[in-house]
């Protein structure tokens, strides 16, 4: 990844470093996972033509800590000095102990540094284990990455799910082996991660002269629309002492893409546990998500309660209905 213009280009040297800390971290145990400051903007790619901002508030800055086991207590975040002169400290809380995010969004770079100036932020971590640790990441004039386009829009309207398919992105104009690009793909409730290229470090993680990805055969389901999203983000700063922590600005493009085919209907076994009691088992699709319904009539019209949602795998599904029945009906069918 790059280093701002200020710092000079990220060495070997610190490259070895977060590829010894990425492989190491899970053993040290440390209260800290990863954590960062990001300004980014966000597009959207609807067409064969470039992305587009998002429409509304497509800035953002976002600072972020993620841990384990109720390890993170709180923190704070001290910005640069701006227009006015005056230091501004924002207090964020844990909720849960394993993470702490603040997000804002706005509609203009302009606003985003408005709020949110230019210079160095000092991070401020509590944890159980490591006590209070302090940090300063520097983020200078806001520097966007251009953000990635997908050529081959019209073929990536009808993937065949079941052969490997090659995403063909136009090259990043200025793309260096020093940014960090990923690939992910979601479901269209943003609940799913279908696929997604390896994180900074691992071995197979893409950089600035990606110009292409492969989507391995039977990765997506048949019939079925999701949102692929294309990162590309530039590192100013990096830390690694208390978990990996970095400063970065990153651009990110948004775009719908589907598969050919339809979705297999799924098959749903009914077991009697008791006169009044059913057992339900229901194959499907590795990795669709399905909707259980039930209905105490098929007399029309007829009203299909939701029961539960189950994805798809290879051991099936299977589920009891609590609900004393003499007689009751169900059903499973595919949902995005």
């Amino acid at each position: 990844m790059k280093m701002n213009h200020t710092h000079g280009q990220m060495g070997c040297r610190r490259c070895v470093a977060i590829l010894l800390f990425l492989a190491m971290r899970t053993l040290l145990g440390q209260d800290i996972s990863e954590f960062g400051v990001l300004k980014g903007v966000s597009y959207q790619q609807v067409t064969n033509g470039v992305p587009t901002p998002l429409r509304q508030q497509p800035y953002s800055f976002n600072f972020f800590a993620d841990g384990a086991n109720q390890a993170i207590l709180g923190g704070r975040v001290v910005l640069p000095l701006g227009a006015s002169g005056i230091t501004t400290t924002i207090p964020v809380t844990s909720t849960d102990g394993n993470g702490l995010e603040l997000r804002s969004s706005y509609s203009t770079a302009q606003a985003l540094d408005s709020d949110y100036p230019p210079g160095n932020y000092s991070i401020t971590l509590t944890t159980v284990n490591d006590g209070e640790l302090s940090f300063s990441f520097n983020l200078p004039l806001s520097l966007f990455p251009a953000p990635l386009q997908l050529l081959d829009f019209q073929p990536a309207q009808s993937i065949n799910s079941k052969a490997d398919f090659t995403l063909v992105l136009i090259s990043n104009p200025g793309g260096t082996p020093d940014e960090y690009v990923q690939a992910t793909i979601n479901s269209l409730d943003g609940n799913r991660t279908l696929f997604e290229t390896p994180q900074p470090g691992q071995p197979g993680a893409l950089d600035g002269t990606t110009t292409s990805v492969l989507i391995p055969a039977n990765t997506l389901g048949e019939g079925q629309s999701y949102q692929l999203q294309l990162l590309v983000a530039r590192l100013d700063d990096l830390e690694t002492t208390y978990g990996f922590g970095f400063s970065a600005y990153f651009s990110q493009t948004d775009i719908p893409i589907a598969t050919s085919g339809s979705v297999p209907a799924p098959t749903l076994t009914i077991d009697r546990l008791t006169p009044d009691q059913w057992h339900l088992h229901a194959n499907g699709v590795i990795g669709q998500n399905y909707l259980i319904e039930s209905t105490t009539s098929l007399s029309p019209p007829v009203v299909w309660q939701p029961m539960v949602n189950f994805i798809g795998s290879k051991s099936g599904f299977d589920f009891t209905d609590g609900v004393i029945h003499r007689q009751n009906f169900y059903r499973a069918r595919p949902v995005n």
